[in-house]
């Protein structure tokens, strides 16, 4: 392929969606390639997992490449090596695949601005020439455009990026996703679009309104303090699954497991509306196959908390206490305050619970 131009665009794609569209169309009408190479992320450097399968993620961005008609290749080389592989690696590849031909990769601003950080970097400047798309927001150090000298597209982008998308398909939000890829997800059973459509169908439509705002915010706190996003998000959607299950059927589900609560008997008389807490849990395990011990411990005590309080536990007690559909004042101090300070935050709603049940002369579980 001698004297050849190829366009190279790499990505996680979990799930693509209009963004990756509108900046290859871009990058293809501005330096006409002979030729496309899509390179799906198999693992990348900066994420401990994906969403979806590369299997999955391969069909989708297919699908969107053929809905738009961009004439493409998918190069399976992440795949194949079954591990991280750092960008410099695929241009040593792409260099022994096609020599003599000029190589482009293309990336948004973001990616850019943080190219001095990639492993190699310098070889991967030698090997492609740069093509930048503009995300709004992500401006280009000119230093760095003269240093070097990358091509850059001249439309602004949107900035969408596919962590937003996941965020917003796990409250089943559909605003930034293709129709074709949002059939295949469901059909696919990706995101867990399964899971949260049983515990809607188990749910009363209050109760799963402010399911779904519990996950939003304990997304967003996942995020501000690097708690895996999945164990959240697993919390999040099952801390409630049984809150609108009579008390027998919860007393059922909890007396027929081994696990042991401190005061059962006196909980059942006094305060069974804790009691959830803990069949959540139990049917999360037995019913749904969940068996992360983490996610266990955050829905076992968002609702009393102990003593011994890990992160995700206090996310989810958070989240519930103060997610967006609580309009009282203490829920929107707290939801403030988890931002800055989840530790404080947990106190403080725990306190504010404890002050609550004195003023009401109700039973307090300790």
């Amino acid at each position: 392929m001698k004297n050849h131009s190829i366009l190279v665009f790499g990505g996680s794609f979990d799930p693509p969606h209009k963004y990756h569209i509108e900046i290859l169309k871009s990058a293809i009408k501005k330096i006409k390639p002979d030729k496309t190479i899509i390179i799906p992320t198999y693992l990348s450097p900066f994420k401990e997992e994906h969403f979806s399968s590369y299997i999955h993620r391969k069909k989708m961005i297919g699908i969107l490449l053929k809905k738009n008609r961009i004439k493409y290749e998918i190069d399976d080389f992440e795949l194949k090596r079954n591990r991280k592989t750092y960008t410099y690696q695929i241009a040593r590849y792409l260099t022994q695949k096609y020599p003599n031909s000029t190589l482009y990769f293309l990336m948004g601003s973001d990616s850019f601005e943080n190219i001095e950080r990639w492993k190699k970097y310098k070889e991967v400047l030698r090997t492609f020439i740069i093509i930048v798309a503009k995300r709004k927001g992500f401006d280009i150090d000119p230093k760095k455009i003269k240093k070097y000298k990358p091509v850059i597209l001249k439309k602004s982008f949107e900035n969408l990026s596919s962590t937003q998308i996941r965020k917003e398909i796990l409250v089943l939000k559909f605003i930034h996703i293709d129709k074709s890829i949002k059939k295949y997800i469901i059909k696919n059973k990706l995101y867990y679009t399964d899971l949260i459509k049983h515990i809607q169908k188990i749910s009363s439509k209050k109760r799963f309104k402010h399911t779904l705002s519990v996950i939003k915010t304990s997304l967003d706190l996942a995020e501000v303090y690097g708690v895996n996003i999945k164990k959240a998000f697993l919390g999040a959607l099952l801390h409630d699954a049984t809150k609108d299950f009579n008390i027998k059927k919860q007393i059922d589900l909890i007396r027929k497991s081994s696990i042991k609560i401190r005061k059962l008997n006196t909980v059942i008389k006094k305060a069974p509306q804790i009691l959830h807490q803990w069949a959540s849990c139990l049917y999360a395990m037995v019913k749904l196959n969940i068996k992360d011990k983490e996610v266990i411990s955050a829905i076992s005590k968002h609702a009393t908390g102990d003593k011994n309080m890990r992160l995700l536990d206090k996310i989810i007690y958070v989240s519930d206490f103060a997610s967006d559909d609580r309009n009282f004042i203490e829920a929107k101090m707290i939801r403030k305050m988890s931002f800055k300070n989840i530790d404080k935050a947990f106190e403080k709603a725990k306190e504010f619970k404890r002050n609550y049940l004195i003023r009401l002369g109700k039973y307090i579980y300790e």
